[in-house]
């Protein structure tokens, strides 16, 4: 897989894009380190749960709406939601963290 940027032009770039492409290659990175470790067919192993690191990773990525087909089944096989739940509440206080601190220096 090729990671590149993105073909806008300056007039046309918007901020939000911007950012939220800067997050999708920090996930694809990510989960292109891990990638090699989860796949069964080149380790010979069975599917391990996922780490703390990856159920974070799933949880910002669902935040912002980008996730990989096989992320997604190997999230699907976990033996237990509970994680997943508990990721995404830590994500979703650390983003509300982060508007009401930048609403407070803002105002």
């Amino acid at each position: 897989m090729e990671l590149g940027y993105p073909d806008v032009g300056l007039g046309e770039a918007r901020f939000n894009d911007l950012i939220r492409y800067g997050f999708v290659l920090i996930l694809q990175k990510l989960s292109l380190e891990d990638k090699m470790s989860d796949d069964p067919k080149l380790t010979n192993q069975t599917p391990s749960k996922p780490t703390f690191f990856q159920v974070l990773v799933s949880a910002i990525g669902a935040a912002i709406g980008v996730q990989r087909s096989d992320v997604r089944e190997r999230d699907f096989g976990a033996d237990s939601p509970l994680p997943f739940v508990l990721a995404g509440l830590i994500v979703t206080l650390v983003f509300i963290g982060t508007l009401l601190t930048v609403v407070y220096l803002v105002i």
